[in-house]
């Protein structure tokens, strides 16, 4: 099905690929995007992030690829944004790899065709669902009412008397 070559990758057939079943890894959102001296009142936001996939049965192989949050949709979807990295060069027969861009054209139409943006929403959704009570419990910080409430009482505490002289 796949072969070896000294040159570090995975040359596989398109019909061997068409075979294959991916099963989703890991998806996460981008956090470095925003330019910290640039201005970001009042501009479009965009939620973008990766995905990685695993094939379970040999050959062994991932495919990750970028996504965009789909705002233009009438029900929010990601989509596919750029093109795939992975180790795998697609080969045309036995002996005949396709070069690099035309391979990595034909893995993202392979990615197109199946329903990937529904799991990598969904893990994205769940992943980030709790990320702030999780960092939260993970640097050990208070609740956010428990630094508020404390000034307020320090405050009350140290008033400063009233000047005999100005009382009355």
């Amino acid at each position: 099905m796949s072969l070896a070559f000294d040159d570090g990758l995975l040359h596989l057939r398109l019909q061997d690929l068409r075979t294959l079943r991916l099963v989703h890894l890991i998806s996460g959102i981008d956090e470095d995007l925003a330019d910290p001296g640039e201005p970001r009142c009042g501009a479009s936001a965009t939620l973008s992030g990766y995905t990685e996939w695993i094939s379970p049965q040999e050959p062994r192989l991932t495919l990750g690829w970028d996504w965009q949050l789909d705002t233009g949709a009438a029900a929010s979807r990601i989509v596919r944004l750029g093109l795939p990295r992975t180790n795998v060069l697609i080969m045309r027969g036995a002996q005949d790899p396709l070069r690099w861009e035309q391979s990595l054209h034909l893995l993202a139409a392979f990615i197109d065709e199946f329903d990937w943006s529904a799991s990598a929403f969904g893990a994205v959704c769940e992943r980030y669902a709790s990320w702030p009570a999780q960092e939260a419990a993970a640097v050990k910080q208070w609740p956010v009412t428990a630094p508020l409430a404390a000034p307020r009482r320090q405050l009350a505490h140290s008033r400063r008397p009233q000047d005999p002289a100005s009382a009355g």
